[in-house]
């Protein structure tokens, strides 16, 4: 019984050894390469994935808080959106993770509407952007998602029939990601993009917020 539990001893040392190794030998580091803006024309979900059509890329999502933003701009409570901005990043030039942050005007909400909003969604007290120079409490949510750059094979048909009258300005910033082996070879990532028809009848568009609707509460 003692032989038994020494030789298991030493099978478990060496095991978490293994371990210890693999994971000091290879570690993932994403490099900051640059920024850029880009114009969102067109917001379409079909078949449970959002599309975004943009003057540079077109942009597929799936999974994240699809559903939940779906269901949010369905809502009364677009009714009380004060701002909203996107964001999007753009990894090993194929990757691509999105936020879009919506603030609502608290005010214009009941006690009772501001806990839904938090139980529903997860709407929680923020202040706004710095830049927009507003001291005044908001609720705000990220909504997030990942996918990839794509290309969409009738993309002039879909921003004939979907594309909103004013485009939504995104900031985007490219990374690099780069896994480094313990023999120094680092393997960079990257593809081709795949052409992507969407059948215009079974898609939904989205109403995206793309003005600023606030006024400066002196000129209120």
């Amino acid at each position: 019984i003692l032989y038994r539990k020494i030789k298991m001893k030493k099978w478990l040392t060496y095991f978490l050894l293994l371990i210890s190794i693999t994971l000091t030998a290879c570690t993932t580091k994403s490099e900051y390469l640059n920024s850029d803006k880009e114009q969102l024309k067109a917001f379409l979900i079909s078949q449970h994935k959002l599309y975004v059509v943009g003057q540079h890329y077109d942009y597929q999502f799936d999974g994240g808080d699809i559903k939940h933003l779906q269901d949010f701009l369905t809502s009364k409570y677009t009714e009380t959106v004060f701002y909203a901005d996107a964001k999007l990043e753009i990894h090993d030039g194929k990757n691509v993770k999105g936020y879009y942050h919506i603030y609502l005007d608290p005010k214009k909400l009941s006690q009772n509407e501001i806990g839904l909003l938090n139980k529903r969604f997860g709407f929680m007290q923020k202040e706004l952007p710095q830049e927009l120079n507003i001291k005044q409490p908001m609720l705000m949510k990220v909504f997030q998602a990942e996918g990839m750059l794509a290309k969409l094979q009738n993309r002039d048909e879909l921003l004939t029939k979907y594309k909103i009258s004013t485009p939504l300005q995104a900031e985007v910033k490219y990374y690099k990601n780069q896994v480094k082996l313990n023999d120094g070879v680092s393997d960079i990532g990257g593809g081709l993009l795949a052409p992507i028809l969407i059948p215009a009848v079974a898609v939904i568009t989205l109403p995206i917020f793309i003005m600023i609707t606030y006024c400066k509460p002196d000129n209120c």
